[in-house]
């Protein structure tokens, strides 16, 4: 999968969670907001084209969508039945995967 916004070479691989700032939330917006099932919000401040470096509600909200859609791979291999809303290993490596790496 190639998304635009992301650099080739970029890979998902630090823990990402509510209140941080870090261009790899804008990566991680973008690639949430390129799937209409995981996608934070229509319009405004954090929809597609506008995404943040701010991990927030609707980010959180985004990211627990993300994990419960790719549960077996997310969630089951730690013993979890819901999201999070944290950017952990397996949903690294999910995000990874979806990116080619």
């Amino acid at each position: 999968m190639t998304i635009k916004d992301i650099p080739a070479a970029f890979v998902f691989d630090k823990t990402l969670k509510l209140g941080m700032s870090d261009t790899d939330v804008r990566y991680l917006q973008v690639v949430l907001n390129s799937d209409s099932d995981t996608k934070l919000t229509g319009e405004g401040m954090g929809s597609a084209g506008q995404e943040t470096n701010y991990f927030g509600g609707k980010t959180k909200q985004a990211v627990i969508k993300f994990q419960e859609k790719y549960m077996d791979e997310i969630l089951g291999p730690v013993g979890l039945s819901k999201g999070t809303g944290i950017v952990g290993p397996t949903t690294r490596a999910m995000l990874n995967f979806l990116l080619g790496k």
